[in-house]
């Protein structure tokens, strides 16, 4: 049974990004005590548009650009849409700014191609991720999209509501890049990335339709921001991306049952997932050593969030060309085979014709 791993790591990021792009003077990184996450400011609204999960209870919640030649300190919430788990920021200092993100409300073509800019994964610089696209349909109620075991999670914190239509959109969100926008191909914001996860090889992720936000004073729902300060938000991604020790931010494909080869299969394995572009991309690999072991230690440090420990891992590192070996990882509980020389408790070199699991791994920024 394939088990859904569920990760909180600092802020989402979309695939397949680009940097090296001119940083965009209306998007922001917003920082709180306890949070990391992207907002905009946009035409028509004085103030910074941001995901109500990244500040609600929050502390010094500040905002700043690429190199902080714009800061903006202590926000406050003055509008909210709980409803759509939308915030919307400002103070006497954003309500002189001018300028903003253009606006379309325009429900978003099926199959049409989006992109968003933000702030994932602690990152001081923006980056651009242009390998997204509306699905079919392009608006769909957010329950639709969910596992069924994440809906009664979802349906006690009710923001979002997962009654609501959202944009649906192929491709990955990751924990924390809440509340950046997404745009047409008119650069155009059309919706605020909210949450994703992993449907079978592919990546579906959601933003609230912009032209269904509905604004209203903090004050006025006051009762319900209290109660959401006591619920998790977890639910709203399920992803298996983490930051390695070498520095690299790393997918990784999610353990699948039955995934046993031997190491010459493995090789094959990857060349025909990514001639067929599993997730959409086509630089899936087998991980180094090191890298397996990266994922041991977050296994143990996060035991309830991963289960699948009981295997050992072909990695990408064999004895040199001609060589019968290489090398697998134990990624906690696995019984080394008899045939492998054990040259540690975490790492084993064994004979290539055995069968092991195999987990493909893919940089995120290349």
């Amino acid at each position: 049974m394939r088990k859904i791993i569920y990760l909180i790591i600092l802020l989402f990021l979309f695939f397949n990004t680009s940097n090296g792009v001119a940083s965009n003077p209306d998007i922001f990184k917003i920082t709180t005590d306890n949070s990391e996450l992207t907002g905009f400011f946009a035409q028509g609204k004085s103030g910074i548009i941001t995901a109500l999960h990244g500040v609600i209870g929050r502390h010094a919640i500040n905002a700043s650009d690429d190199n902080s030649s714009q800061s903006y300190k202590n926000l406050k919430i003055e509008e909210v849409d709980t409803l759509h788990d939308l915030a919307f920021l400002s103070s006497n200092e954003l309500k002189k700014r001018k300028g903003g993100l253009k606006i379309s409300m325009e429900i978003p073509k099926k199959e049409e191609k989006i992109y968003s800019i933000g702030y994932p994964l602690g990152l001081s610089y923006q980056l651009r991720s242009d390998q997204l696209r509306v699905r079919i349909p392009p608006l769909t109620q957010l329950l639709t999209l969910l596992p069924t075991k994440l809906t009664p999670r979802m349906a006690t914190r009710n923001s979002p509501d997962i009654s609501k239509k959202v944009i649906s959109i192929e491709g990955g969100l990751l924990p924390g890049h809440s509340g950046a926008p997404v745009l047409n191909q008119n650069n155009e914001v059309i919706g605020v990335a909210n949450g994703g996860l992993k449907s079978g090889t592919v990546g579906i992720c959601w933003a609230i339709p912009y032209n269904e936000i509905n604004w209203a004073p903090k004050v006025s729902r006051e009762q319900e921001l209290s109660n959401l300060e006591t619920l998790e938000v977890s639910a709203l991604f399920s992803f298996s991306v983490f930051k390695a020790s070498s520095g690299a931010l790393l997918e990784w494909q999610e353990p699948r049952a039955g995934n046993m080869m031997t190491w010459e299969e493995a090789n094959d394995y990857v060349a025909d997932k990514n001639s067929g572009g599993l997730m959409g991309y086509h630089d899936w690999r087998l991980p180094a050593v090191g890298e397996l072991n990266d994922l041991a230690k977050f296994i143990k440090n996060s035991p309830d969030s991963y289960s699948d420990t009981d295997k050992l891992y072909w990695s990408s590192e064999d004895l040199g060309p001609y060589s019968v070996q290489a090398k697998v990882v134990n990624l906690g509980n696995a019984q080394m085979a008899w045939e492998c020389f054990d040259t540690g408790q975490q790492t084993a070199t064994c004979q290539k014709n055995n069968r092991f699991s195999v987990r493909l791994v893919r940089n995120l920024i290349q």
